[in-house]
Protein backbone atom coordinates (compact mmCIF):
# COMPACT_ATOMS: atom_id res chain seq x y z
CA UNK A 1 0.00 0.00 0.00
CA UNK A 2 1.07 3.50 -1.14
CA UNK A 3 -0.28 6.77 0.54
CA UNK A 4 -0.18 10.31 -1.12
CA UNK A 5 -0.18 13.01 1.59
CA UNK A 6 -1.00 16.28 0.45
CA UNK A 7 -0.38 19.14 3.95
CA UNK A 8 -2.69 21.92 3.18
CA UNK A 9 -2.42 25.62 5.29
CA UNK A 10 -6.00 26.93 4.36
CA UNK A 11 -6.46 30.40 6.01
CA UNK A 12 -9.29 30.65 8.37
CA UNK A 13 -11.34 32.84 6.00
CA UNK A 14 -11.66 30.88 3.11
CA UNK A 15 -11.47 27.49 4.98
CA UNK A 16 -15.21 26.80 5.05
CA UNK A 17 -15.59 27.40 1.29
CA UNK A 18 -12.50 25.64 0.62
CA UNK A 19 -13.87 22.66 3.20
CA UNK A 20 -16.87 22.15 0.90
CA UNK A 21 -14.96 22.39 -2.40
CA UNK A 22 -12.85 19.52 -0.77
CA UNK A 23 -16.01 17.42 -0.29
CA UNK A 24 -17.83 18.13 -3.31
CA UNK A 25 -15.28 18.13 -6.01
CA UNK A 26 -11.31 17.82 -5.19
CA UNK A 27 -11.99 14.64 -3.27
CA UNK A 28 -14.63 13.01 -5.54
CA UNK A 29 -12.37 13.89 -8.37
CA UNK A 30 -9.19 11.63 -6.57
CA UNK A 31 -12.65 9.01 -6.38
CA UNK A 32 -12.91 8.67 -10.08
CA UNK A 33 -9.66 7.15 -10.71
CA UNK A 34 -9.61 3.64 -11.27
CA UNK A 35 -6.30 3.26 -9.06
CA UNK A 36 -7.46 4.53 -5.85
CA UNK A 37 -8.28 2.48 -2.80
CA UNK A 38 -8.99 5.47 -0.68
CA UNK A 39 -9.18 9.07 1.04
CA UNK A 40 -9.26 10.20 4.14
CA UNK A 41 -9.40 14.09 5.38
CA UNK A 42 -7.41 14.77 8.71
CA UNK A 43 -6.86 17.89 10.64
CA UNK A 44 -3.45 17.87 11.74
CA UNK A 45 -3.70 18.61 15.84
CA UNK A 46 -0.82 20.35 17.91
CA UNK A 47 0.71 22.86 15.20
CA UNK A 48 0.43 26.49 15.01
CA UNK A 49 -3.26 27.46 13.49
CA UNK A 50 -2.58 31.11 13.94
CA UNK A 51 -2.04 31.54 10.09
CA UNK A 52 -4.43 29.14 9.34
CA UNK A 53 -5.86 25.07 9.76
CA UNK A 54 -3.67 23.02 8.55
CA UNK A 55 -5.22 19.82 6.91
CA UNK A 56 -4.06 16.75 5.40
CA UNK A 57 -5.62 14.43 2.49
CA UNK A 58 -4.53 10.83 2.66
CA UNK A 59 -5.10 9.26 -0.88
CA UNK A 60 -4.35 5.60 -1.06
CA UNK A 61 -2.87 3.28 -3.86
CA UNK A 62 -2.79 -0.71 -3.53
CA UNK A 63 0.48 -0.80 -5.78
CA UNK A 64 3.54 1.28 -6.81
CA UNK A 65 2.48 0.60 -10.57
CA UNK A 66 -1.07 2.44 -9.29
CA UNK A 67 0.33 4.90 -8.03
CA UNK A 68 2.97 6.27 -10.56
CA UNK A 69 0.00 6.65 -13.13
CA UNK A 70 -1.38 9.06 -10.48
CA UNK A 71 2.20 11.21 -10.63
CA UNK A 72 2.59 10.81 -14.23
CA UNK A 73 -0.89 11.32 -15.85
CA UNK A 74 -2.87 13.69 -13.25
CA UNK A 75 -0.61 14.92 -10.41
CA UNK A 76 -0.13 18.14 -11.89
CA UNK A 77 -3.76 18.50 -13.03
CA UNK A 78 -4.63 18.10 -9.45
CA UNK A 79 -1.94 20.19 -8.43
CA UNK A 80 -3.47 23.13 -10.84
CA UNK A 81 -6.61 22.93 -9.44
CA UNK A 82 -5.56 23.77 -6.04
CA UNK A 83 -3.31 26.55 -7.07
CA UNK A 84 -5.53 28.28 -9.68
CA UNK A 85 -8.41 28.46 -7.44
CA UNK A 86 -6.99 29.26 -3.82
CA UNK A 87 -3.45 30.48 -4.68
CA UNK A 88 -1.80 31.65 -1.71
CA UNK A 89 -4.89 30.93 0.73
CA UNK A 90 -4.13 27.43 0.47
CA UNK A 91 -0.80 26.24 0.00
CA UNK A 92 0.59 22.28 0.27
CA UNK A 93 2.75 19.89 -0.30
CA UNK A 94 2.77 16.52 -1.07
CA UNK A 95 4.64 13.00 0.44
CA UNK A 96 4.61 9.86 -0.66
CA UNK A 97 4.95 7.12 2.15
CA UNK A 98 5.14 3.19 1.39
CA UNK A 99 3.63 1.06 3.88
CA UNK A 100 6.08 -1.77 5.79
Amino acid sequence: MYTLNMTFKVEHDIYPEWKKWMDAEFIPAFLSLEDIAHTQLHQLMGHDDEQGTTMVLQVGFRTEGELRRYLDNFQSEFHRKVSDLWGEKAVFFQTVMKQI
